[in-house]
């Protein structure tokens, strides 16, 4: 006695049958708890009973007998994903509450997973499908029936207890010269506590993306939350589209507008998962694009576009924006764009140069002028196991410079203002004295007033910039508010063309817009050479509208 199910996905703690199909040489039939699906003959069938601490991993097709362990040997670093079962007992499981669907019920694909309670059989299936497999995947599990040794259950949906909570975790946050850590599945809470023995401070968490090739059985906000408590602070990851002259699916569009709308919704969706982990704004979220092959224009614009659109919708949220690639392709494709203005640059860069040492400098890759202000990773060691407190992963090995939190609010006092662009100091040419004095981007002088600006306030976020040397304020000439507008020294005279609002945001800088034009100070053309000329310009969020103000 049997009956045909409508959908169904899962895994098991009992011990598995496989046998062959009788409708097509190219099946083959896996019976578990009195579930029964045909699959294809090339899908690996893995007993999780048998071997729990086997990883669960989605880049290649395989079938999961029982319950994921909490502790995986998964590699380090594994992207991709195709079509792949789960089956594990109904009863003590953690479905998701929005998406799980009891016995014959058409459940939705959210973030390439389905998921049923075959409550006959008392299993919960999760079926997981690539991008363009989602109608291969359910042709499997159409295929799928009730028979004989099955442990009836009732699906119990989470409580709503179980919802989000307030995201109030910051990450990576302030991780000045320390060291991280990434694997595919996040850890287990034993482990992690084991490794509070080594030196790592941080662990990298793939949180979101339609690329992610491990389970995360155990990535949970309750999980963030104790882990938080403990000390560790994390570094969040979203892998999806990835590079359109690259060998992974899915690809980046070539359009530029579609590219770029990618992007944005992609970071819609990572900040969805960073916030349900309890993650929230103020940290940097992470898109993993893997290495490619270079010298491709339409390919790397294309990936250009895509990071401007995932970095304008991750800081419209209140959230940074980091990439994460090889020094080699994105790290220096991402370096060489930084002073086109078409383009807007993530905040941080991770960059993968496994070159065994333990810094942040990005070699003949990504000049020392460019993120330059505590925005840098750099993956230095991949693929391999240590040991610490009895515990074996297999990890890849990161030093991080970074900083997430908001400087505090502006005070009158003098400082130095420096671009994060680039790196140089607002100077004033020459040290001339005279009013429409040129002002731009130089090396930093330690002795020069030129360079020493008294910021006053006038009202609330509003000051004046005056230069230390003539006391003149900086203002855009004419009072103009036509965009690319330069900026000059003027007689003090406390119109609306000198005044600024300046304002913390998030990465440790400010932006300073101008009181009567609602411009930014900007770095023309998002020039990263010295000497590069001073503008007004929309406020966009970019690396030459961000400004770092150093006590003299």
């Amino acid at each position: 006695m049997h009956r045909l199910l409508a959908l169904a996905t899962g895994a098991t703690l009992a011990l598995p049958v496989v046998v062959p199909a009788q409708a097509l040489p190219d099946l083959r039939t896996v019976s578990y708890h009195g579930y029964q699906v045909a699959v294809p003959r090339s899908w690996q069938v893995v007993d999780l009973s048998a071997d729990p601490r086997a990883c669960v991993r989605f880049d290649r097709p395989a079938v999961y007998l029982g319950r994921p362990g909490a502790q995986q040997d998964c590699p380090a670093h594994l992207v991709g994903r195709t079509q792949g079962l789960i089956i594990e007992p109904l009863a003590g499981s953690s479905p998701r509450a929005a998406t799980v669907v009891a016995g014959t019920g058409i459940a939705p694909s959210v973030d390439q997973e389905i998921q049923v309670g075959v409550e006959d059989a008392g299993v919960l299936v999760t079926a997981v499908h690539g991008p363009s497999d989602e109608a291969a995947v359910r042709r499997v599990l159409g295929s799928a029936r009730v028979v004989r040794g099955g442990s009836p259950a009732k699906l119990e949906k989470p409580a709503a207890a179980r919802m989000a909570p307030a995201a109030s975790i910051v990450a990576p946050g302030n991780m000045i010269d320390q060291q991280a850590f990434d694997q595919c599945t996040a850890p287990s809470l034993g482990a992690m506590n084991a490794w509070k023995a080594s030196p790592f401070k941080a662990v990298g968490i793939y949180i979101s993306g339609t690329s992610r090739s491990c389970s995360q059985a155990n990535l949970t906000a309750s999980w963030v939350a104790s882990n938080a408590s403990n000390g560790w602070s994390f570094i969040p990851i979203d892998v999806g589209y990835q590079a359109p002259c690259g060998t992974r699916n899915p690809k980046i569009s070539l359009d530029l507008g579609t590219a770029r709308a990618q992007g944005a919704d992609e970071a819609s969706t990572s900040a969805s998962a960073a916030g349900n982990l309890g993650i929230g704004p103020g940290s940097a979220l992470y898109a993993d694009i893997e290495s490619y092959p270079t010298g491709n224009t339409a390919c790397r614009e294309a990936i250009l576009s895509y990071v401007s659109g995932w970095t304008e919708r991750l800081r419209s949220l209140g959230y940074l924006s980091g990439v994460y690639s090889s020094a080699s392709s994105g790290g220096r494709d991402l370096a060489n764009a930084a002073g086109d203005s078409r383009w807007l640059m993530p905040d941080h860069l991770w960059f993968a140069w496994w070159n065994n040492v333990a810094n942040t400098d990005g070699g003949q890759y990504v000049p020392a002028g460019l993120w330059a202000n505590h925005q840098r990773l750099h993956q230095y060691k991949g693929d391999h196991n240590e040991t610490w407190g009895g515990v074996t992963i297999n990890i890849d090995s990161n030093f991080l410079d970074v900083a997430g939190s908001a400087p505090a609010p502006m005070t009158d006092g003098v400082y130095r203002i420096t671009s994060e662009v680039g790196g140089f100091d607002l100077d004033v040419r020459d040290c001339q004295s005279n009013n429409g004095a040129d002002v731009r981007m130089w090396d930093r002088i330690l002795t020069s007033p030129c360079q020493q600006w008294h910021i006053v306030n006038v009202t609330g976020t509003t000051f004046k910039i005056l230069d230390g040397n003539t006391g003149k304020a900086l203002d855009v000439i004419g009072c103009s508010t036509a965009d690319a507008t330069p900026v000059q020294l003027y007689d003090d005279w406390g119109g609306d063309c000198q005044t600024w609002s300046i304002e913390p945001i998030v990465g440790g800088a400010y932006k300073i817009i101008g009181t009567g034009s609602g411009k930014s100070l900007d770095v023309a053309g998002c020039n990263p050479a010295r000497d590069a000329d001073v503008i007004i310009w929309p406020f966009h969020g970019g690396s030459c509208q961000r400004w770092y103000f150093t006590p003299v």
